[in-house]
């Protein structure tokens, strides 16, 4: 069944993926559209609603292809945990994911190849458009 607002062909994705997708999340119905979205994918899809759960989700040796990160989560600021994450993932695809604008973030964060903003509420074909981007390596 279709979310409501959106057609049952924008929710599914053709193009299958292996892996795991960390979802970053602490709106329950944010996270609960995230992973009915992502895992159509067909990539396992783990959530977390805190940075603490985020980091013990992401161990060193990792098959985590991408994390999609809310920029404000009850216990850490997004932006710190994308900092943790990049000391130990420093290519891992992530979308920041905020209510607020893109032009908030530091400048040096849009430089980063492996990192994409999202802004909500979301749009489904802004959201492929931008989760395929970051998948694929930026041209130099």
């Amino acid at each position: 069944m279709p979310e409501e607002g959106f057609e049952e062909n924008e929710m599914r994705r053709v193009q299958q993926l292996t892996g795991r997708i960390l979802i970053v999340e602490d709106e329950p119905g944010v996270q609960k559209f995230l992973g009915r979205l992502v895992g159509s994918t067909g990539a396992e899809v783990e959530m977390a609603s805190t940075g603490k759960e985020a980091l013990q989700a992401l161990p060193p040796a990792d098959d985590v292809i991408l994390a999609i990160l809310d920029l404000n989560l009850p216990d850490a600021s997004g932006l710190d945990l994308l900092g943790e994450i990049r000391k130990t993932h420093p290519a891992l695809p992530v979308l920041l994911s905020s209510g607020y604008d893109e032009s908030e973030l530091p400048p040096s964060l849009l430089e980063d190849e492996h990192l994409r903003f999202l802004r909500k509420p979301y749009q489904i074909a802004v959201f492929w458009e931008t989760f395929d981007s970051v998948l694929e390596p930026r041209s130099k």
